[in-house]
């Protein structure tokens, strides 16, 4: 299913609509629902600002990918530097998320109980939308697609298949092959994991965001929880660019790499 696809760029480095705290559709939500026009106003202008701290911090966050990638594609970098790179990231976010919690809780303030349960039940039915429209858009291109390859499998579902081939074509060593793909489905697994928690954050499934007084320490919990798996991610990810190195000779460990940093920037479900 569509509904669970997400950036491998989001599960690792954060950021997206999955920590803003927002509801989908709160700018319209808004619109329609909060009377009083002078706090309608206000409230708008404040969900301006905060737009403008997602949009840098996504900008930041592709930055990070091309850094990342550049120090994974590098035989001679450290684990030491990749945790250093992780930590850096990790540290970012946490400020990034602790701004958005603030400006959740402030703006909640400003909207009335009844009109936060019309601005819910319109966030609920865009999920919908939005699931139903994803869903009809990959059935469509999958049906275009099995018309010129009977084999067609989608990118998202693929698993790193390019990567596995890579390993397959170019590692000599049927045993360190072996070792390879190994880790790599390993790694695999904790990004699914990663990518279910985090689809399940939304106003459907979570009740401390579908909850208009969530403290602070509530909504911390979640950003927690999600950093707790995504570190967890991480450092798979660091074993796998070590495994590939131990295990690769210099004219294979640029074949893979290659591939595998590619694969990164794709999707998952």
């Amino acid at each position: 299913m569509i509904v669970g696809t997400i950036l491998f760029l989001t599960i690792l480095f954060g950021g997206g609509v999955i920590e803003t705290f927002f509801v989908s559709e709160l700018d319209k939500g808004v619109k329609e629902y909060v009377v009083d026009k002078e706090r309608r106003k206000d409230i708008l202008a404040d969900l301006k600002i905060s737009k403008q701290s997602i949009k840098q911090f996504n900008k930041d966050r592709k930055k990070q990918l091309k850094r990342y990638k550049k120090l994974n594609a590098s035989r001679s970098t450290t684990l030491e530097e990749l945790n250093n790179f992780y930590v850096e990231l990790h540290n970012d976010r946490l400020l990034f998320q602790n701004t958005m919690i603030v400006d959740r809780i402030a703006i909640t303030k400003k909207i009335q109980p009844d009109e936060w349960v019309a601005i819910m039940a319109l966030a609920e039915v865009s999920i919908d939308k939005h699931k139903e429209k994803a869903q009809k858009k990959a059935d469509k291109k999958k049906k275009k697609a099995l018309k010129k390859d009977p084999d067609y499998v989608a990118e998202e579902d693929k698993g790193f298949d390019k990567t596995r081939k890579s390993v397959q074509k170019n590692v000599a060593d049927m045993n360190k092959q072996q070792l390879i793909i190994n880790g790599l489905d390993e790694m695999i697994s904790s990004f699914k994991d990663l990518n279910s928690q985090i689809v399940s954050i939304n106003v459907k499934e979570n009740s401390t965001l579908i909850n208009q007084n969530s403290s602070k320490t509530e909504l911390k919990k979640i950003t927690e929880k999600i950093n707790t798996l995504r570190d967890y991610g991480f450092n798979k990810l660091n074993s796998m660019h070590m495994l590939i190195k131990e295990n690769t000779t210099e004219g294979e460990w640029d074949n893979v790499i290659k591939a595998f940093n590619n694969e990164l920037s794709g999707s998952i479900r």
